[in-house]
């Protein structure tokens, strides 16, 4: 199982309706795919008025992180109005192999 990392920054008068927009775009396009075992979306305040968004998403395997991106899978996939709400779009994503899940919703895994 591979865990996807993303992190991005909106001004906080913008998070909610970005989250919203990404509910409706890359959040549902995460959990339709074969391969995707889940989406988690977190944020939290930073100063000077921005927030910082961070989605995780659990992957089978590279493959399938590649069916998504359409073969770069260390590359950040952006939709069509993602520019009008973020500060920056960073290119790069980053990748963990999970090694262990003991206490989490879903049971434990274990390689």
């Amino acid at each position: 199982m591979i865990l996807r990392e993303w992190r991005g920054v909106t001004p906080t008068s913008k998070r909610d309706e970005y989250l919203a927009y990404m509910e409706k775009t890359g959040i549902k396009a995460h959990t339709g795919l074969k391969g995707n075992h889940g989406v988690m979306v977190m944020t939290r305040d930073l100063p000077n008025n921005r927030s910082e968004v961070v989605i995780l998403t659990l992957w089978e395997s590279r493959e399938a992180i590649e069916a998504f991106t359409g073969g770069r899978a260390d590359k950040a996939r952006y939709y069509t109005k993602e520019q009008d709400f973020l500060v920056e779009m960073p290119t790069d994503v980053i990748h963990y192999d999970i090694r262990q899940t003991d206490g989490l919703p879903g049971g434990s895994s274990r390689p």
